[in-house]
């Protein structure tokens, strides 16, 4: 039985990698990074996570973000946080109802957002009762 709660990080932006990493870590979590699909859905295939955090925009590849969140839903159902820096109020909904579509416990984040790391954290430990992230 492991003891901290372990979260993927996928985003092909390094210093976003990195300070997800490093915040999250300070919390005394566990954390995997993963610089796109790939790697992210290799990471999944290797261990067990409680949490997956993606970006949006992925190296330029279309949907990425959507993609690594449906891959994730595969491998369990655990909570998904989707994030960016480029929806706005008019892309929000449509964000969201892409999101509801793959269904269980996924959020979308701005990256931006102050206090970012706390709402991912009050999500991961209470995924159900969290109706949406700032």
């Amino acid at each position: 039985m492991r003891g901290a709660k372990r979260i993927l990080v996928v985003d092909d932006d390094l210093a976003q990698r990195m300070v997800w990493k490093h915040s999250l870590e300070d919390r005394g979590y566990e954390v995997v990074i993963a610089d796109g699909v790939k790697a992210g859905v290799a990471a999944l295939g290797k261990r067990d996570f409680d949490m997956v955090l993606t970006s949006k925009q992925l190296s330029g590849e279309k949907d990425a973000g959507f993609k690594m969140a449906e891959a994730a839903r595969l491998f369990a159902g655990m909570p998904i946080v989707l994030m960016s820096t480029s929806v706005t109020a008019l892309t929000r909904p449509l964000v969201e109802k892409r999101l509801s579509a793959i269904g269980g416990a996924i959020r979308f984040l701005d990256k931006f957002t102050p206090n970012a790391v706390d709402s991912v954290e009050k999500f991961l430990n209470n995924p159900v009762d969290l109706p949406s992230l700032p």
